[in-house]
């Protein structure tokens, strides 16, 4: 690979982050997040669509599986016919369940915390199996 740019093994990269932590920056790109586990934008507008259906219908959010196509019908015919909610696929729907979700910015802003823990928890014992 002749592409300009260092590479090291995991044995000299082990032995350069004892000594230079404090001078190494990770650069990770978009997907790093996914991998390690944190949803993406489209992971979270499903759930935060499963929650507001939920609280909306006196339903248990655990009878609306992420895999169930015929749940997910039901879902988008809701937010479609209700005007409340903005419609399926407009530019702003992430940010306007959110807000609907939780009114609150610390309660948005505890939810997408529990999510980037739960996700780099995750990524870190993945990552430690691996090697």
């Amino acid at each position: 690979m002749s592409s300009g740019t260092p590479m090291v093994t995991l044995a000299e990269f082990s032995r350069l982050w004892s000594r230079r932590s404090n001078r190494l920056m990770w650069l990770l790109g978009a997907g790093a997040s996914a991998a390690a586990g944190v949803p993406t934008a489209g992971q979270m507008i499903w759930e935060l669509r499963r929650i507001l259906y939920a609280t909306d219908e006196g339903i248990s959010i655990k009878s609306l599986r992420p895999d169930d196509g015929a749940a997910d019908e039901r879902l988008l015919a809701h937010f479609r016919s209700s005007p409340k909610f903005p419609m399926p696929g407009d530019p702003d729907e992430y940010a306007l369940l959110f807000e609907l979700a939780w009114p609150n910015p610390v309660d948005r802003r505890s939810y997408i915390e529990e999510k980037r823990h739960f996700g780099f928890e995750r990524g870190l014992v993945v990552g430690s199996a691996g090697a």
